[in-house]
């Protein structure tokens, strides 16, 4: 019976993934833009991220595993995007940069989205749809209930989404599919659907222009072997992968995408195609002279552009092993960097692992995808009618989250 659920889930999603009507130019200059200016003119940005997200050296955990007997100087990077945008940080803000522009374009009232309790994009999603004085609807599923879930439950209502409740997978996916085929035919017009974790094509392109900005960070230096990210909707490795192409670093530098779901959900090869998808949207959008700078690139089979592990996701999505709260641990000792047990730490994990054969010393890059933004500064603003339970003024359907 879960099987079923599960195989009947997976075709329900397939439907997430649906053509982005074409957009105007934005006056930003990003590194995507200077490297391909046609786009200008075809893909309309709306700026949240100020400047570059810093790019270093983990010298204090590259110290902690030399004790180990291993030699990695100058062999573990980060790309901060937990410090993209306050409070808006990691991955979703690139993502929504692109989305809001569209959602402004179309005088959208009412965003869209969905995820599980804890979902970071859900809370993203509705952290920019206070700043443009949109409604939010939050389509909500059931995952392992951590306090980190509910605290961000609290700040979800907090921004005044409204929680729509799911109490299993099926349900979940009743509502997404009828969100996103509403959208498709365009039956409600003043509502926008967002796909899960922001990841379409026009979402995505936040982090083609993102290995564009991070290429302009190594100039003058050896670009890196290897860049390790959490995957769950795929956007983030897809953007990647694709500005691997277009900058001509394909098969120079491995994307390696470390699953934090079932491949009921996600796969390698949803990522490889959703990769393709994505660099036809934007090959399609450049002007003649613009196509001939972009190489041709076998995103079906290639092994040394990508790589892909389901070795981390266990014990389920949302929960994590001993193994996983460790290396956070270790990071937030010797780096001060804050990861979670659903994304980050089990790419860190990975990381890691990978860090300590010596067989590869290999260049690695971590992508930093966490929003590390104390929920605590959103939660305090809302005036709760109990301080001591503030769940309570969430939807009763999730009052059971609390009281467990």
């Amino acid at each position: 019976m879960k099987r079923h659920v599960n195989t009947v889930l997976f075709f329900l999603i397939l439907i997430w993934i649906f053509t982005i009507p074409n957009t105007q130019a934005s006056l930003n200059n990003l590194p995507l833009f200077e490297a391909f200016p046609s786009l200008k003119s075809k893909i309309h940005h709306y700026p949240l991220i100020k400047s570059k997200t810093p790019v270093y050296v983990m010298k204090k955990l590259e110290s902690h595993l030399n004790k180990r007997g291993l030699t990695l100087n100058q062999n573990l990077w980060v790309k901060r995007d937990d410090r993209s945008f306050d409070p808006l940080g990691g991955n979703k803000s690139r993502k929504l940069e692109f989305l809001l522009a569209d959602i402004i374009q179309k005088k959208s009232k009412t965003l869209i989205t969905a995820g599980m309790y804890g979902s970071n994009h859900a809370l993203a999603t509705a952290i920019a749809a206070k700043k443009l004085g949109l409604q939010t609807k939050l389509i909500l599923g059931p995952q392992p209930i951590t306090k980190n879930v509910r605290q961000k439950l609290l700040a979800m209502h907090s921004l005044g989404a409204k929680l729509d409740y799911h109490g299993n997978l099926l349900g979940l996916g009743l509502s997404l599919a009828g969100a996103s085929i509403s959208n498709f035919f365009g039956l409600d017009s003043t509502s926008y659907y967002i796909p899960p974790g922001g990841s379409s094509e026009l979402g995505s392109i936040g982090y083609v222009n993102a290995f564009f900005e991070l290429l302009k960070q190594f100039e003058n230096k050896p670009f890196v072997d290897q860049i390790i990210v959490p995957v769950g909707s795929g956007g983030t490795a897809a953007g990647l992968l694709v500005g691997s192409c277009l900058s001509r670093q394909w098969e120079k530098v491995q994307i390696i995408g470390v699953s934090v779901v079932s491949n009921y959900f996600y796969s390698q090869n949803k990522l490889r195609q959703d990769a393709e998808k994505l660099y036809r949207f934007l090959t399609s959008h450049m002007s003649d002279e613009d196509r001939k700078k972009v190489a041709k690139c076998n995103f079906k089979t290639s092994k040394k552009a990508l790589g892909f592990t389901e070795s981390y996701y266990q014990p389920e999505y949302g929960a994590a092993n001993k193994e996983v709260y460790a290396n956070i641990n270790l990071l937030k000792k010797h780096e001060g960097i804050m990861l979670d047990p659903t994304y980050s730490g089990k790419a860190m994990s990975y990381f890691i692992d990978k860090a300590q054969d010596i067989k590869s010393n290999k260049k690695m890059l971590f992508w930093l995808t966490y929003n590390s933004y104390p929920l605590s500064k959103i939660i305090d603003q809302y005036q709760w009618n109990s301080s001591q339970e503030k769940w309570k003024n969430l939807p009763e359907d999730f009052h059971w989250i609390y009281q467990n």
